[in-house]
């Protein structure tokens, strides 16, 4: 929404601005009022909050900076500029026309006698219950904007998330932060005005520094497609600097997490960035959230204890050297919906900073819904939609079927690489009831990853983090690894992920991947993984009950931008959707002759045609092109298993992408979009 609060005559919108903001209020003659803050703009909020005050600040006894809250307040001629009052009112009328103004014919309203709610007729406040004009609202037939809409008005200030987070977390809505014209006056970032926590050697825009002129950058922002049309800012840090940001309030939900680059990192001296909180709660007036470690996380080489080794690397370097790393921090319980300042302090080494905000890069497009309700960090509400953010990751986990209900993750070039595979470990960071690795015998099933272990290699830190088992879905081996020795030997799952690297890895697209599973299947069999070919292949192994749910069908959805850094707002009916619904069972028998490695020597042939699966499912609009499989080809051919979005829907109860317009988001889900070449 954008207010014009006042324009001179012959500029645009001079007919529909308010009078009261449009002459400069400082004394100093020349620059009076450029880069300062309008006294009038708190007078005006003095008359909204205090009824009893007749000027702010000063004496009751003098109109020197007099509040007006109705027409009558229109005699204060010094409010107004000459062109709004006070003209030849024999050829013009009067343009005394306040911020507050009566829009309504009741005479009380107009006449503005003493004994009537005078605070903002026409405006927000006077249509609440305590302005006294409820009964008046105005209605309607409009859709409601959510409170989480971005109606940032500037271009400039696009990609900050909209609620919860931090103003100008993205340290971009400053314009030309080192142009002349304005930091003769001001050289404050908005949102950050307690630079350097009041000390003498203040940071300022002078640390404000485009993502463009860091020369370490290059490589990654060739790999995000950066856009030289809309400079991207980060804030520089060096030792000794640090920053604090504004009073907020604390969002009921989302960690924070902030993006990191460095220079370097050293093991034998480290610098340190300190990220603590701020509060009038007891024990939180100057709360340590974590400290980063610019040291290198651990080459990974050693699985003697993958768990300790997940959690020393969680706050040291892994990918922030080539490009920006994101940290998470964890919030205290206490402090959720109370008012905080955030400081951020480094000694030694130089940062670079962006995207401070309470939201996971991995939930831009939406919080899935589950039954209307977004996964939470609330145990007991929340013990089977518990939420759990990593920098790597987002999901929801269910603990009655220990398994994730949904993994989220962000895709572009610079998450891909070679770190080998690691070992399966608990997740430390949840406090609910979770499957052991043991609890899926790994000659029965895979442990899929959600998140894929292929998207996220560019490191160890990273790799490791897929090998959690709240990334965890009990999958067979047809479904996702195949028998050992069969050509080919991806599955369609496997070659939908493989497909999904192909879009990013010679390109700077991005994107937005979600993946769960649906369904179970109480008695699920599968021949055992390491048995030869000629032993019995189709022979029932029972997997051992340990509780953990396998599912009956695992899908995957996968939102394609054409380039990175994309927000909501950015999407459009042109947007790629893909979604797969594969079965997450052991894929029909082919009773040909094996080769003499164990390996078949014909795939086109199954005993029978089998009757595609999808007929067993209800509600779904969108049925593959097929309604007989005939052979192993097509049913690895992950394009014979797509769906919409709306099917995965229909079948989870979840809701998608829910950050997205809402004509918009409903045209990409129900539609099966084109297969892009990479």
């Amino acid at each position: 929404m954008s207010v014009f609060l006042g324009t001179n005559k012959n500029n645009p919108d001079y007919a529909s601005s308010r009078a009261g903001f449009t002459r400069e209020t400082d004394p100093a003659i020349v620059i009076a009022g450029r880069g300062a803050v309008h006294e009038r703009v708190l007078s005006w909020y003095g008359g909204t909050t205090d009824l009893e005050a007749m000027s702010f600040p000063g004496s009751q006894e003098s109109d020197a900076n007099a509040l007006f809250r109705r027409r009558g307040d229109g005699y204060y001629e010094h409010l107004f500029d000459q062109d709004f009052s006070f003209g030849n009112t024999a050829i013009n009328p009067p343009r005394v026309s306040p911020w507050y103004r009566p829009e309504h014919t009741q005479a009380r309203f107009q006449n503005a006698a003493d004994d009537v709610p005078a605070e903002g007729i026409g405006t927000g406040w006077f249509y609440s219950v305590l302005g006294g004009g409820q009964e008046l609202r105005p209605q309607t037939f409009v859709d409601r904007i959510p409170v989480d809409w971005d109606n940032s008005y500037d271009a400039r200030m696009r990609g900050d998330f909209a609620v919860p987070t931090l103003f100008n977390g993205n340290f971009d809505a400053v314009f030309n932060p080192q142009g002349g014209n304005r930091t003769i006056f001001s050289s404050a970032i908005p949102g950050w005005s307690f630079h350097n926590g009041g000390e003498a050697n203040s940071v300022s825009t002078n640390n404000l520094v485009d993502w463009r002129t860091v020369p370490s950058l290059s490589t990654y922002l060739t790999q995000v497609g950066y856009n030289p049309a809309q400079s991207n800012y980060a804030l520089r840090l060096t030792s000794g600097d640090s920053i604090t940001h504004n009073r907020f309030v604390v969002p009921d939900w989302g960690v924070l997490r902030l993006d990191l680059h460095t220079l370097g990192v050293s093991s034998q001296n480290p610098g340190i960035v300190s990220v603590s909180i701020q509060s009038d709660e007891p024990g939180y007036q100057n709360y340590l959230l974590n400290t980063i470690s610019l040291s290198p996380a651990s080459a990974g080489a050693s699985q003697s204890d993958p768990m300790g080794q997940y959690a020393n690397d969680r706050y040291k370097i892994g990918y922030g050297t080539q490009g920006f790393e994101t940290f998470h921090f964890d919030l205290p319980p206490a402090l959720r919906g109370k008012v905080a300042t955030l400081k951020i302090e480094v000694n030694g080494g130089t940062v670079y900073l962006d995207n401070v905000f309470f939201q996971s890069k991995h939930l831009l497009f939406g919080n899935p819904t589950q039954n209307g309700q977004q996964a939470g960090t609330e145990i007991i509400r929340n013990v089977n939609n518990y939420l759990i953010e990593k920098p790597q990751y987002s999901l929801s986990y269910n603990s009655s079927k220990k398994s994730p209900n949904w993994v989220s993750y962000q895709l572009d070039q610079t998450w891909l690489g070679s770190a080998s595979r690691k070992t399966w470990i608990q997740d430390p960071e949840l406090p609910l009831l979770q499957a052991e690795p043991s609890d899926i015998p790994d000659a029965l099933y895979s442990r899929g990853h959600l998140a894929a272990n292929a998207h996220r290699r560019r490191n160890n830190k990273d790799v490791r983090a897929t090998f959690l088992g709240t990334n965890t879905l009990a999958q067979h081996f047809d479904n996702n690894d195949l028998f050992l020795g069969e050509t080919p030997n991806e599955p369609a799952w496997t070659a939908f992920e493989k497909y999904l690297t192909s879009l990013v890895e010679n390109s700077s697209r991005q994107l937005y991947i979600i993946a769960g599973g649906y369904g179970s299947n109480p008695e699920p069999q599968r021949r055992n993984r390491y048995a030869l070919p000629t032993d019995e292949p189709t022979k029932p192994v029972l997997l051992t009950d340990k509780g953990v749910t396998i599912p009956g069908w695992t899908w995957r959805i996968a939102l394609v931008l054409d380039r990175a850094n994309q927000t909501p707002n950015d999407v459009t009916t042109n947007a790629t959707t893909y979604a797969i619904l594969t079965p997450n069972t052991a894929e029909p028998e082919n009773n040909a002759p094996r080769n003499p490695d164990g390996s078949p020597n014909n795939l086109s042939d199954f005993v029978n045609p089998v009757a595609h699966p999808f007929s067993t499912l209800s509600g779904l609009s969108s049925l593959p092109p097929i309604n007989n499989i005939s052979n192993k080809l097509e049913w690895r051919n992950w394009q014979n298993w797509r769906v919409t979005v709306n099917d995965i829907e229909a079948l989870t109860r979840l809701d998608f992408l829910t950050n997205i317009p809402k004509d918009i988001q409903e045209s990409i889900e129900e539609t099966l979009s084109p297969v892009i070449t990479p």
